[in-house]
């Protein structure tokens, strides 16, 4: 007897069946019979690709595209800022990324740059918004602060205004007085003039700038009676210590030193009018050296005969006293505070005030002090440089004098800079140390 195969699949049929092998067979071929023929040829309606279609209905050629253009066609009829000029247009179905203007001309390089501008505002905001949520939070900070104190009231204490402090010291440093320079405004453009004459003017300035410090301390409760006076040193100016110097003297060296000695005694004669003593420590400079720089010993210099001549000429006023060391430094100590004065014309400098070169000048000095058995000094002064200044060091307070010149040919030329004549005038207290201080200008 023959098998009749089945009609979908064409395997033999088992027993009981009459055309089907299976129903699974069976209900294929039924599904056949109902379906329709359809072209299988189809174009992807987001990416518009061709593809062959698995079903009448497929209109996308995977499942990617057709999620891209269901969440694309979500954004229809809405608005968004083009990615070339940055303008708002609407999103239609063929257009979402550039307005109509640009859509046709495309400039890649125009739509670059205004994605970085985008950016940039983008960051920008964002800063400013963190930058916002920072102040906030101080604001509320300090409202919260403001409230866990709002039972603060001052409190009152006393102030004596007629009480009676300590005796203090004045301290006056003179240095850089150049007695015999001469500087004319035509040379100098009018930035400086000096000679014998503005010099003696300077100086009485100086002592009636210090009268007048004086009194209104005194009479605020605070006594000075006494007065440290440090000589820095070039208190003459020489005569062959740069060259060329020969032209801008108004006086050989031996006149120099015969009007700084007067000038000098002038001026401290007329300090015993403000002060009841005066202690006068000296230390020379490089203005005032015989010969060339190295030749002999420190002390063979025209300032320490100065000093020793007005000294000598003022031997019979007991009230002022005299330190005169030959070596080119002098610590001494005023009220238990220790100084260390110096002219500093052997610290390097190159057309600028060597603030390093002082700071190591002061730690080289403070370790060979360490070497004598003697504590490093409190304060330091220092004269050459012709410029005021102050600053603090790790143990104490660096001083630099200004100079009764000011500007010269040398400074305004060379070093290209001019400072106005002054003097270093300041208090100096037994438990504070230095508590007031002056520059004195002279001009």
């Amino acid at each position: 007897m023959d098998v009749k195969p089945c009609d979908h699949c064409g395997k033999p049929l088992s027993k009981g069946r009459r055309r089907f092998c299976s129903d699974v067979c069976r209900d294929a071929a039924y599904n056949e019979r109902r379906r329709k023929p359809f072209d299988k040829a189809g174009v992807c309606r987001h990416c518009n690709r061709e593809f062959a279609k698995a079903q009448p209905t497929q209109r996308y050629c995977s499942p990617l595209c057709k999620s891209k253009h269901e969440r694309e066609g979500r954004k229809l009829n809405t608005t968004n800022e083009c990615s070339q000029c940055g303008a708002e247009f609407v999103i239609s179905a063929t257009n979402k990324k550039y307005c109509p203007d640009c859509i046709d001309h495309v400039d890649p390089i125009a739509e670059k740059r205004k994605q970085l501008e985008r950016r940039r505002k983008k960051r920008e905001l964002e800063e400013a918004l963190l930058d916002e949520a920072a102040r906030t939070q101080v604001v509320s900070a300090l409202l919260d602060a403001q409230e866990r104190h709002s039972g603060w009231k001052p409190k009152r204490f006393v102030v004596n205004r007629k009480k009676r402090f300590p005796e203090q010291h004045a301290n006056i440093l003179f240095g850089d007085w150049h007695l015999g320079e001469a500087i004319t405004p035509e040379e100098t453009g009018g930035l400086a003039e000096y000679n014998t004459e503005i010099a003696r003017e300077r100086a009485r300035r100086c002592v009636e700038a210090q009268a007048e410090i004086v009194q209104i301390y005194t009479d605020g409760g605070i006594p000075i009676r006494h007065c440290n006076v440090s000589l820095l040193g070039d208190m003459v100016t020489g005569e062959k210590i740069y060259r060329g110097q020969h032209a801008y003297i108004d006086n050989p060296t031996a006149d120099q030193v015969v009007e700084t000695k007067q000038l000098l005694a002038e001026t401290l004669l007329n300090m015993l009018d403000i002060y009841e003593s005066i202690t006068c420590r000296c230390v020379v400079g490089n203005h005032g050296r015989m010969g060339e720089r190295g030749e002999g010993p420190t002390w063979n210099n025209y300032d320490y005969l100065v000093y020793r001549w007005t000294a000598d000429y003022l031997r019979n006023y007991s009230q002022i006293s005299w330190e005169i060391p030959r070596s080119w430094f002098h610590v001494y100590d005023v009220l238990s505070w220790r100084f260390c004065a110096s002219h500093g014309d052997d610290v390097q400098m190159y057309k600028r005030i060597p603030w390093y070169g002082l700071e190591r000048d002061i730690n080289d000095m403070s370790a060979m002090l360490w070497d004598i058995e003697q504590s490093p000094p409190n304060y330091w002064l220092y004269a050459h440089f012709h410029t005021a200044e102050q600053a603090e060091q790790v143990h104490g307070e660096r001083l630099m004098n200004g100079s009764m010149v000011g500007g010269s040919m040398l400074s305004a030329k060379g070093l290209k800079r001019v400072s106005r004549p002054s003097q270093t005038f300041f208090g100096v207290s037994e438990k504070k140390g230095i508590t007031w201080r002056y520059n004195l200008y002279l001009s």
